[in-house]
Parts: C-alpha cells; sequence; structure tokens
C-alpha cells in the first residue's frame, strides 16, 4: 500500500527517514532537467555524487515522477556510507532538493528496482510503498513522520482516470467561466454526481465537504480570479489551501498575475474554507 507523506520531513524527521531509506534500498535517484541546465551550471553534488554513480542503469518511467519526459535525466547512485553523508548535509529537508541549484525529486529504489519512497520536490509531494504493517508502525513511531496511509490502494491506472477526470473538469470550468456568469454554471453542475474514482482526492481535500464538480469549479473560477492564461490544478490548490510548507514561490507566482494584490487570492481561499470545511 502507499503511505503519503502529510508534512515534509525536516530537520531530524529527515535525518531518520534517510538513515532508514539507506539502511532497506539499493539505489537513489537524482532528476534534473536538461533546460534548467542551459541557463545554470550543473549542480555541484553531482560532481560529489560521481563517485557512487551507477552506470549502466536506464532513465525509465516512473508513473510516480509525474512531471517525467524526455528532457528528464535520472542519475542513478548506489546507496552506501558514503553517499548517505552527503545527502543528509545537502539540505535540511526533502522538498529543498529544488532547481536551479541542486537536482530535485529524491527517490529511493529497493533491491528489485521499484519505488519504495518518491518525491516530487516542486509540488511538495512524497510517499512510501511499504512493504508491511510493522513498516508502517515504525515510520510513525521511530522516523516520526505524519503520514496518511491509504487503506483504498488505487493502480497506475485508477490513480490517472481519477487526476485526468478532475483536471479536464477544471479545464472546462476555467474556459467557460470567462463567457458565463457564475451563478449560471452552477445551476448546470449542482445535481452532478462525483465520478466512480474521486475518493483518489480524499487525502487532499479530507477537511472539506465538497462535491467534484463543485471542486473543479472552485479551482477554475479561482485560476479567473487570478487572470491565469491557463488554470491551477488540484494538487498546487491544494497545498495552498492547506497552507504547505514551501508554497511561497507558488503563492508570488500568482500574485503577479493580478498586480501583486495578494488580497484577491487569500480572500478567496478562507471564503472556500468557511463554505466547505467540515463542521
Amino acid at each position: 500500500m502507499s503511505i503519503n507523506i502529510l508534512k515534509e520531513p525536516r530537520d531530524k524527521e529527515y535525518e531518520r527517514l534517510i538513515q532508514y531509506a539507506f539502511k532497506t534500498c539499493k539505489t537513489f535517484v537524482l532528476a534534473v532537467q536538461r533546460e534548467i541546465l542551459i541557463f545554470y551550471p550543473k549542480p555541484k553534488i553531482l560532481e560529489e555524487l560521481e563517485q557512487y554513480k551507477v552506470n549502466g542503469l536506464k532513465a525509465l518511467y516512473y508513473p510516480q515522477i509525474n512531471y517525467y519526459n524526455h528532457d528528464t535525466i535520472l542519475y542513478f547512485y548506489e546507496c552506501n556510507e558514503g553517499a548517505k553523508s552527503i545527502i543528509m548535509q545537502a539540505v535540511m529537508g526533502l522538498y529543498d532538493w529544488r532547481h536551479p541549484y541542486l537536482p530535485e525529486d529524491l527517490t529511493f529504489l529497493d533491491d528489485k528496482g521499484d519505488i519504495w519512497m518518491y518525491s516530487i520536490s516542486h509540488e511538495n509531494i512524497a510517499g512510501i510503498y511499504e512493504r508491511n504493517i510493522d513498516e508502517v508502525e515504525f515510520i510513525k513511531s521511530e522516523i516520526e513522520l505524519e503520514i496518511y496511509w491509504r487503506e483504498r490502494v488505487y493502480t497506475e491506472a485508477e490513480a490517472m482516470e481519477a487526476i485526468t477526470n478532475l483536471h479536464c473538469l477544471i479545464d472546462g470550468y476555467f474556459f467557460l467561466l470567462r463567457a458565463n456568469e457564475t451563478w449560471t454554471l452552477d445551476e448546470r453542475f449542482s445535481n452532478k454526481e462525483n465520478s466512480e474514482h474521486y475518493m483518489y482526492w480524499n487525502e487532499y481535500f479530507d477537511e472539506y465537504d465538497i462535491k467534484e464538480h463543485y471542486l473543479a469549479f472552485e479551482i477554475a473560477h479561482l485560476g479567473n480570479l487570478l487572470k491565469l492564461n491557463n488554470p491551477i490544478y488540484a494538487f498546487d490548490f491544494s497545498n495552498l489551501l492547506n497552507e504547505v510548507q514551501n508554497t511561497s514561490y507558488l503563492e508570488q507566482s500568482l500574485i503577479r498575475n493580478i498586480g501583486g494584490n495578494s488580497e484577491i487570492l487569500y480572500e478567496f481561499l478562507e471564503r472556500f474554507k468557511l463554505k466547505y470545511k467540515k463542521k
């Protein structure tokens, strides 16, 4: 099953997580976008890790690294004491692995080459594929991570269907809102039921009582209020809404679209909380 890491492991939690990962895994992976190398020098830490690089492993497609494309370079390294020391000292938290001065998305593979832990730094997302219930308890009690353990396991296809379905709804409402009044659109979807895989999003919006079409509409509405050319999507909205650490870069990016008027963004988030938060 999948463990979702709810709060970024930092300081001691990060150290304990890395200690355990290096003890139980065989390989770790770091990612660099080719376009970053056009404007910035190659991250220095890659030189430090060069001696631990595993040659011959291909840059495989990993579904959990959901922004993967052919412009991504994946570097594979052996899990050993020397590499562990570098990884532990390089940053203070898991999501500090971020361009342009560091590689991104620290990922650990087990001895079969399967993902044990993945992270998507710029999305503040990370998860672990635990091997047994004892490991879940160890991660909670000894490493002291704040986690959500899914009782319902989604296949890759189911997860992609849930993500795609919600994002398509957001796209649709985003562009419809440019030519329609809010109340007329609200009448159109107020009786629509949730799709089969909407439960996938429970862990991201578990504090809120909101149907799928309403969620898509609200996210699309925010994008229009912020005068964006394209909508933001559910992962970023969840991070903003739940005040996930390290979202300041996203907030500033959104605020720049409205001439620095941050009140529009924050007032919308507060209104959403008042309207949909569970009693």
